[in-house]
């Protein structure tokens, strides 16, 4: 198969399943189940914190099946492939490399702890453990502003991850690091896909105390900053 007919091929399946970017590929292994009470409020909440909705409506934005997809490739960045660790079984017994940890950004209000100030996004990098990615379309409302629709259905495909908590007093501005275990674990987050920077090495800290990890980026992949200072 010619170089040209195989992106025809993939471009055609990312289109079949909503997907429009042909930088995009997502791979096995899939299924299509209910998400769990958790993640369906999780989903929930990005929907409402994303888009122009809210109210007893909010239920009705995560459909009862979704497709699950256990990895997912960029054609961008440095071509990387991330596992979604809750569908990827890791091993490092027999060798397999941990490609489950990546960089992103989100979007976070600045005034959050603020009741009575205005809503002020910004973009926060953070690290975490891609769990899965999720697709579906999701019936967001039709909304006009002069003569433009600037609001409608659309198919979603976010990433489900699991933060990690930096260790203050081991990280560095060029290396992050984070603890093993519950100290070292944070929310969940749900993000669209392309807040995904890159997939980050996890690399182990031989250092006393308790086990520690550094994580690593390539120099040529996706740029992420925080624009918190813009």
């Amino acid at each position: 198969m010619s170089l040209a007919v195989s992106w025809f091929v993939t471009y055609s399946n990312l289109l079949f399943n909503g997907i429009s970017d042909p930088n995009i590929r997502l791979l096995k292994p899939h299924s299509r189940q209910s998400p769990t009470a958790q993640l369906r409020k999780s989903l929930q909440d990005y929907i409402q914190r994303t888009f122009r909705v809210g109210g007893t409506d909010i239920k009705q934005y995560v459909p009862n099946v979704i497709s699950h997809w256990g990895k997912i490739s960029f054609r961008l960045g440095g071509g990387d492939k991330v596992d979604g660790s809750e569908l990827v079984r890791y091993s490092e017994k027999n060798g397999s490399r941990d490609a489950t940890f990546i960089k992103y950004s989100r979007q976070v209000d600045r005034n959050a702890r603020s009741r009575h100030r205005d809503v002020e996004w910004y973009s926060k990098v953070e690290y975490g453990q891609l769990l899965r990615v999720v697709q579906f379309k999701c019936p967001l409302p039709l909304i006009w502003e002069n003569n433009k629709v600037t609001q409608q259905s659309k198919m979603l495909l976010l990433a489900v991850v699991r933060s990690v908590k930096l260790d203050t007093s081991r990280s560095t501005a060029r290396i992050p690091y984070f603890k093993d275990g519950p100290s070292g674990t944070g929310p969940i987050h749900i993000i669209n896909v392309d807040e995904i920077s890159c997939l980050v090495a996890r690399i182990p800290d031989h250092g006393a105390g308790s086990r520690r990890w550094a994580l690593g980026e390539r120099h040529d992949a996706m740029g992420a900053a925080d624009n918190e200072n813009d």
